[in-house]
């Protein structure tokens, strides 16, 4: 004869226990069997459940890391163009110093040229005689000691701008153009002033000679 705990089916051992770990008591354990082979349990036996899952403490959810950002899906996607690997930049080319200076210097005079020419001409505007003239405009003309640190400086000034030295030169070109023309502006308003001036003299020596001819006419005696 068999034994109970050698009867296939016939619930629980009595000789060890079955109950699985987690749940209190093999009562239930065998409920949640039953249910699982899918019998039809009585309604008090449906609270027993429903009580022990209540009661049953949630199972502590994963850690989940930061979902992909927007951009990202937007690269999975192929709406937007992968990253590409970073490009050095070629470094500036070594600098020309006699190069530099030569242009330097050259776009100084041109503007001090400029310079000392307008201020002359406002200087006259103003009634200046030649002497207080020439003494305001050397008061602006470029000195040599000032034109001596700006060109001697100027290669190191290039090199920390970190401009190629062979453009350099079209600096002076475009100063150059610049300034000529300035020069042609300042020559025709020049000439348009004497020509005005000389108008007003013809029109002032004009109307002292057509005065009234009475008084011109010899008295009676």
């Amino acid at each position: 004869m068999e034994s109970p705990n050698q009867i296939s089916g016939a619930g629980i051992s009595t000789g060890q226990s079955t109950t699985p770990a987690g749940i209190p008591s093999p009562e239930l354990a065998q409920l949640i069997a039953r249910k699982a082979r899918g019998e039809k349990l009585t309604s008090s036996e449906y609270g027993k459940l429903g009580g022990y899952y209540r009661k049953r403490p949630a199972a502590p959810l994963a850690p989940q890391g930061p979902g992909p950002s927007r951009v990202d899906l937007l690269r999975a996607s192929g709406a937007v163009d992968r990253p590409e690997a970073p490009m050095d930049l070629p470094s500036a080319p070594p600098v020309d110093p006699q190069l530099v200076k030569d242009t330097t210097a050259a776009i100084l005079a041109a503007v001090d040229g400029v310079t000392c020419r307008w201020f002359e001409t406002e200087a006259k505007k103003l009634g200046a005689d030649a002497e207080s003239t020439a003494l305001m405009v050397g008061e602006v003309k470029l000195q040599d000691a000032q034109r001596s640190i700006m060109v001697e400086t100027s290669p190191a000034v290039i090199q920390s701008l970190g401009i190629d030295s062979s453009n350099y030169p079209l600096a002076a070109f475009f100063v150059g153009l610049i300034t000529w023309l300035l020069g042609i502006f300042g020559g025709i308003a020049g000439l348009r002033k004497i020509k005005k001036e000389n108008e007003n003299e013809r029109t002032t020596s004009s109307n002292q000679g057509s005065g009234n001819p009475s008084e011109h006419r010899p008295r009676d005696l």
